[in-house]
């Protein structure tokens, strides 16, 4: 496809965005940006978190097949291939189960826990169940019922009449964060973006075998891209779900660039920055401009005369 020239916008982008040169992050460097990251989250009862930017707790490395637990010493042992690996800013996965670690399953099954995750680039598969997260005995399994396009959450083996339910499933899957706090004696809810949409009393805690993202059975199968979970020993309030939202809404959208076109050193990590772009397309451009909170960083294509060069 012929490139497209926006006259004088490379300038402007350098001036107004301020891109920052590249350079190599040391290990030191790259822990501190880490520990800011972590501590930008609700702490009280953390005790896993997983982010596909800082996968490792040395910085980010998209050949890595074990996702490294940020607060923790624990991480997933993933199953990596053509359709499951890190996509610089989030893990794509397509019909395959990835186990959580036993941390975590115990969490799901104690009788107080949150877990929360960012999801963006949801496909259906064209199947009439998606089961997002669960476990091999289906005592806990969170899934989209195709149907009526609903996020239905099962949990201790109870029967459809104890699961809380939210509509409009598509839509918020293809971008958004899905906390679920459970307290037994209280409530099992489900929150979108920081907000309560469902809940339903929460009489009995559950018993997982496992606990897996994604899945492998045609029939429950899906494709989509995870930027983080988190996992909590209590339950968050309405308060701190909303203040954990805020913050991933602030993540969402960044970039850690890390493949062939820029040369990273050793610790594969751009100096500095946690919050890097490249622009390739007038569609990922307009994406920038329109971003309240602008990155740190643009990565772009200029002509000799300092001229943005696009794709498209």
């Amino acid at each position: 496809m012929k490139n497209k020239i926006i006259f004088g916008l490379g300038a402007f982008l350098f001036s107004f965005l301020g891109l920052i040169p590249q350079k190599t992050m040391n290990k030191a460097s790259a822990k501190d940006e880490i520990t800011k990251y972590v501590n930008s989250y609700v702490q009280d009862g953390l005790v896993s978190l997983y982010n596909a930017n800082y996968n490792t707790r040395e910085g980010h490395d998209s050949n890595t097949s074990l996702w490294e637990n940020l607060v923790g010493t624990n991480g997933i042992s993933l199953t990596i291939n053509a359709n499951n690996d890190f996509s610089n800013d989030a893990f794509h996965t397509k019909s395959t189960k990835q186990y959580f670690t036993d941390v975590e399953k115990n969490l799901v099954n104690g009788n107080t826990f949150t877990m929360e995750f960012v999801i963006t680039d949801f496909s259906s598969a064209n199947v009439d169940y998606n089961y997002l997260i669960s476990s091999t005995n289906e005592n806990f399994a969170l899934f989209r019922k195709k149907t009526d396009d609903v996020l239905e959450l099962k949990y201790g083996g109870l029967g459809s009449s104890f699961h809380p339910t939210v509509s409009g499933a598509s839509t918020f899957l293809d971008s958004g964060i899905v906390s679920i706090t459970s307290s037994v004696g209280g409530k099992v809810k489900i929150y979108v973006n920081g907000e309560l949409k469902a809940e339903k009393n929460c009489i009995t805690n559950n018993v997982a075998t496992d606990l897996f993202f994604g899945n492998s059975e045609s029939s429950k199968s899906f494709e989509a891209k995870f930027k983080t979970f988190r996992f909590y020993n209590k339950e968050l309030t309405e308060a701190q779900v909303k203040a954990n939202a805020l913050v991933d809404n602030e993540h969402i959208n960044d970039k850690v660039i890390y493949n062939n076109e820029v040369s990273l050193g050793d610790s594969n990590i751009i100096g500095g920055i946690s919050s890097v772009r490249r622009i390739k397309t007038s569609t990922e451009l307009d994406e920038v401009v329109a971003l309240e909170h602008l990155p740190q960083a643009i990565i772009y294509k200029i002509d000799k005369n300092l001229n943005l060069v696009l794709e498209d």
